[in-house]
């Protein structure tokens, strides 16, 4: 497709973008990227002249990165970073994380006391989105939890995202310091959120949803207990749509297993539902399609995946996620033959090995 047919077939707003890229100032063209991420939101056909679009404004970002100020920065790291969780950018996701990691993470990190608290709260969430293709300087994350930020966070819709993303860094740290600060953060959250939700009738179903599965999400991972089957009572699991392609999976499996043990989109409440649950052995298989990954070529996953897959884990499931879009009918049913042997023959899921011949994510249960 030439620049000519990109800019014919462009949306109005997108078109005027496209023309004008070369003029627009690094706040427009910020504000080009978040309009890109609020159409794949809203569900809009996503298609390769959105990826030529992006090539431009990255490409006159760079040329213009000498003028970048510390609110340029953070709106355009958290515009860049929530568009890649989506998964809807395949070429130029690349181009993408390269620009946040050289260009605006360390401009971030070298104004980081210029940053107010609503920059940091919408940083460590869409950051966290983005999944592990974003490696955040701990000195900066550090300084995030030091400035007490989560000490004045009192909308229910600041502290939910600052607790789903600073869980998200729990979950993913290995140094003890982070790790200390950040558990010591999450608490405070996790006191706030629970004041909120006291109030639950004030909140629209689907807000309230997602601040009670926030809740219960950092809840386990801190060791806290809390009533989940009251706090879920209104989940409605059976509403959850089923591609075909899973569908067909579904079918596939059932022919090497005994189906009463086989639940589609079924999870412990409170907890996002695997694809494929086998409860009797604690074992689940999730189909991880396009929207999975940040990065469809190095299949780096995003925040949500990475946290479903590693709570089911310290949860002592074994989960095996198949990133669908690079693997075969014919490998998925070999699958489900060797998984089926291996139970028939331990009774128990643990230590299956078929990484490197499938390409497939293994989570083994922690003991």
């Amino acid at each position: 497709m030439s620049i000519d047919e990109v800019a014919d077939s462009l949306p109005p707003m997108l078109k005027i973008i496209h023309e004008r890229v070369e003029r627009l100032s690094l706040q427009n063209l910020g504000s080009a990227i978040y309009y890109l991420k609020e159409m794949a939101i809203a569900g809009l056909p996503w298609s390769i002249k959105y990826e030529q679009l992006i090539y431009d404004i990255l490409n006159e970002s760079h040329k213009k990165r000498a003028n970048l100020t510390i609110i340029g920065s953070c709106f355009m790291a958290c515009a860049m970073s929530h568009l890649l969780s989506l998964g809807v950018v395949h070429r130029q996701s690349k181009n993408l994380i390269e620009f946040i990691k050289s260009t605006l993470l360390p401009h971030i990190l070298n104004e980081k006391k210029s940053i107010d608290k609503n920059q940091i709260c919408a940083l460590v969430w869409t950051i966290a989105l983005a999944g592990e293709c974003i490696e955040v300087p701990q000195s900066l994350l550090l300084y995030f939890i030091n400035t007490g930020v989560v000490n004045s966070l009192s909308k229910a819709n600041e502290i939910s995202r600052m607790l789903w993303g600073f869980t998200y860094f729990y979950i993913q740290s290995s140094s003890n310091e982070l790790t200390h600060a950040l558990k010591k953060s999450m608490n405070i959250l996790f006191k706030k959120l629970e004041l909120c939700l006291e109030k639950r009738d004030g909140y629209p179903e689907k807000e309230l949803k997602t601040y009670t599965k926030t809740l219960v999400l950092a809840a386990f991972w801190l060791n806290i207990y809390v009533d989940v089957y009251t706090l879920t009572s209104y989940y409605d699991y059976s509403k959850v749509n089923i591609s075909k392609s899973q569908e067909t999976l579904l079918k596939n499996m059932r022919k090497f297993f005994n189906k009463e043990i086989i639940e589609s989109e079924k999870g412990e409440a409170g907890f996002s539902p695997l694809d494929i649950l086998l409860t009797e052995y604690r074992f689940g298989v999730e189909f991880q399609g396009p929207f999975h990954y940040s990065d469809h070529a190095s299949l780096e996953m995003v925040g949500s995946t990475i946290i479903k897959l590693m709570t089911y884990r310290k949860k002592g499931y074994t989960v095996i996620g198949i990133p669908v879009v690079d693997i075969s009918d014919e490998k998925v049913v070999e699958l489900f033959k060797e998984i089926k042997q291996h139970i028939d023959k331990c009774k128990q899921p643990i230590g299956l090995n078929l990484r490197n011949r499938f390409d497939v994510f293994l989570d083994e249960p922690t003991k």
